[in-house]
């Protein structure tokens, strides 16, 4: 009797106690606004209907007379705002990636774990725990 005990096996039928770790990635982007001087750019000097302007970095301010976005000193013949818009000023926001805890989810079958790793593999999910639960 004890021999018959000792070599049934059980089998792992899922995790229990689960959590990990999900990817939240925000994508880069502009931001637009309304400069203002002396925060987001400096002038250097204004002669015959001309004006000098020196960003301040990260920012870039949009010429009119060029046409397009400046982020060193130039030479504006025209400070208005971006074509449909009174903004005209704008920063890079980079991607940002965040790690959002999903606390105890349950359980889960070999299935749903098996998906998870795939997830954790795929570089979406991290830090997947659980304890075995066999039947």
């Amino acid at each position: 009797m004890l021999a018959t005990l000792l070599t049934v096996s059980q089998a792992l039928v899922g995790y229990s106690i689960v959590s990990y770790e999900s990817r939240i990635v925000t994508p880069g982007q502009y931001e637009y606004f309304v400069p203002v001087q002396g925060t987001h750019f400096t002038t250097f000097g204004e002669n015959m209907g001309t004006i000098g302007i020196q960003t301040v970095s990260p920012y870039e301010v949009y010429d009119s007379g060029w046409p397009g976005w400046r982020a060193y000193p130039a030479i504006f013949t025209n400070v208005s705002g971006y074509p449909g818009s009174n903004q005209w000023g704008r920063r890079w926001i980079p991607e940002t990636i965040n790690w959002n805890l999903s606390g105890d989810v349950g359980y889960k079958t070999l299935a749903e774990w098996n998906s998870l790793q795939a997830d954790v593999t795929a570089g979406t999910k991290r830090n997947l725990i659980g304890t075995p639960v066999y039947q």
